[in-house]
């Protein structure tokens, strides 16, 4: 039996409409989880410890929460970023992994979106200009294909 081609759902053979994303799965935190967290950052900082609080900062941003829980870690993470003496990032860039790395870029381009990261911005290009230096134009290009934005 021959089919008609007339009848043919084309719209079925659409790579758009075949694609199905892979589910992502993320931890999903409140305000109270992550209040701890920023607590210790806050203190790590305080110590003197940048590197080590830098890094507890990087370390499992809240990806899929709420706008208001990620815009306090935006802003816990922004602390961090404007206490670190320009004259250090290098030192600091130098000692984070790729990986780090990658997800540092993701907090500068969320933080560059907000009021409080506008303000600071000579501080937040700073840290993008020096990241770039550092290694390359992999970090943006992997922040521009990466499924989990901040």
């Amino acid at each position: 039996m021959e089919q008609d081609w007339r009848r043919i759902d084309v719209d079925a053979y659409d790579p758009d409409q075949q694609y199905q994303p892979d589910p992502i799965d993320v931890p999903v935190y409140t305000l109270q989880a992550l209040e701890p967290k920023l607590q210790q950052i806050r203190g790590l900082l305080s110590r003197g410890s940048a590197l080590d609080s830098l890094r507890l900062a990087i370390d499992s941003p809240p990806y899929a929460d709420e706008p208001s829980v990620k815009k306090q870690y935006l802003l816990g993470v922004l602390e961090v970023l404007n206490n670190i003496k320009q004259t250090e990032i290098n030192g600091v860039i130098k000692q984070l992994s790729l990986d780090e790395i990658d997800v540092l870029i993701k907090f500068v381009y969320s933080l560059m979106a907000l009021k409080e990261g506008q303000k600071s911005g000579g501080v937040l290009l700073g840290w993008f200009d020096k990241t770039i230096e550092a290694v390359g134009e992999g970090p943006i290009v992997r922040y521009l294909s990466d499924p989990l934005k901040l």
